[in-house]
């Protein structure tokens, strides 16, 4: 997209909690279409999908297409997050303050489409999904009840979780 309200964007705006456009972000260019997730967090933001460039620049050690990035808020990138994997990231979602969930397109592989990542973008050891999904994860939610701790809700084109038949819709604890 190009405008918000009427004001020039580049594909990706920031908004205020009262609809309106943050022009401190508004110098702020991502490719067009590649955009498939944001999460802001606290002083940084979480931007996933198919990124070839975001106001130009690449991650630390990423050559080419990135798919995971965090900015700061003076829209740098944050070269502290060196989240490094293929396959275009489909969506993200927080777990606390230490993990960040990913759905992606992987492909085989050992961490197949869902992935559990440290707050600097490693794969945590913390999530064992086994043979993992059959299939693209391209929706992760993740709700908190209390007593039962956090469920993990997985919707895509999937065909089965760690060898079971799923629907294209799953919840893991």
């Amino acid at each position: 997209f190009d405008s918000y309200n009427g004001q020039t964007v580049r594909n990706l705006a920031l908004i205020n909690s009262d609809g309106t456009l943050d022009t401190s972000f508004s110098g702020t260019e991502a490719d067009p279409n590649s955009i498939t997730s944001l999460y802001r967090d606290g002083s940084k933001i979480l931007v996933a999908g198919n990124l070839t460039t975001i106001n130009g620049q690449l991650a630390a050690g990423q050559t080419g297409a990135r798919r995971l990035v965090r900015l700061n808020m003076d829209l740098t990138i944050d070269n502290s997050f060196s989240y490094t994997h293929h396959g275009i990231t489909n969506d993200i979602a927080k777990i606390g303050d230490e993990y960040v969930l990913v759905g992606n397109n992987l492909g085989s592989g050992q961490n197949r489409n869902i992935l559990l990542l440290n707050s600097d973008g490693s794969i945590t050891s913390d999530f064992n999904q086994g043979t993992g999904i059959t299939g693209d994860a391209e929706a992760v939610v993740v709700r908190y009840t209390s007593g039962e701790g956090d469920l993990i809700y997985v919707g895509g084109t999937m065909s089965a979780y760690n060898g079971t038949a799923v629907g294209g819709i799953m919840a893991l604890k």
